[in-house]
């Protein structure tokens, strides 16, 4: 069974926590959640909770994403063919991490451009957003980031009609995959200097903005970076009641 700890420091989930002899919010037929009151974005947790509970649970991503207090960046949308080697290289990071795109033979980057080029004449899209996003660079807190703009970059692609659900509000059930990456300043490939944690965390979750600040969200939970405590610092993650482990 995967439980979150709950921390003074964030605000957490936890699954089927009325056995675990700890008092949970939320619906014990639905999604249940665990909220300090006094976490960074325990507000934010609580209004999330009474939103998954109105939806169905196959909803959840949508019911996250969709929340009317998220907004998405200013992303500025490439030209993906005029950024083949960018695209080769975030895809050679897939699964191993940023370091792994710069190790790469000649030949594993000449099979990945051909994905690449794959994906441009597929109609993927190419986006790009610079702000300041992480504070630490390191999965420990050991790479302090330079002050300045960091640059984001995501990859869209799929049909956008096979996966959707009727009922769901967000974008994540219809049918498009969303993956985004921090990439060097001059957008050659993806930032070595990211943890391989934080890395995998940026893949799998959107970022969005929320009240001025940025989070990311995932298929079930949300995340941000919080200064001095790194993606930990304010963070929410919700799990159905029924679930099985």
């Amino acid at each position: 069974m995967k439980t979150f700890k709950a921390t003074s420091k964030g605000c957490f989930a936890l699954a089927a926590a009325a056995l675990l002899g700890h008092s949970a919010s939320g619906n014990a037929e639905g999604w249940i959640s665990k909220t300090q009151p006094d976490a960074p974005g325990a507000e934010l947790c609580s209004e999330l909770l009474k939103r998954l509970n109105t939806l169905s649970e196959k909803c959840a991503a949508d019911a996250i994403e969709s929340y009317p207090g998220f907004r998405e960046p200013p992303w500025e949308t490439l030209n993906a063919g005029e950024h083949l080697d960018l695209i080769a290289r975030l895809l050679l990071s897939v699964g191993k991490g940023p370091a792994a795109a710069w190790q790469a033979s000649a030949e594993q980057l000449a099979y990945k451009r051909r994905g690449a080029q794959d994906f441009a004449a597929r109609g993927g899209l190419l986006r790009v957003w610079r702000s300041h996003v992480f504070s630490d660079l390191g999965d420990s807190h050991e790479r302090p980031a330079s002050p300045g703009p960091q640059v984001l970059v995501q990859l869209i692609w799929g049909s956008g009609e096979s996966g959707r659900l009727k009922d769901c509000p967000g974008h994540s059930t219809d049918g498009w995959v969303r993956q985004t990456f921090l990439v060097k300043p001059d957008m050659s490939g993806p930032d070595p200097d990211l943890g391989v944690g934080k890395a995998y965390a940026l893949l799998t979750h959107q970022p969005m903005l929320f009240r001025s600040q940025v989070v990311f969200i995932g298929t079930q939970d949300v995340f941000q970076d919080v200064p001095g405590l790194g993606l930990t610092g304010g963070f929410s993650a919700f799990q159905h009641a029924a679930a099985k482990h």
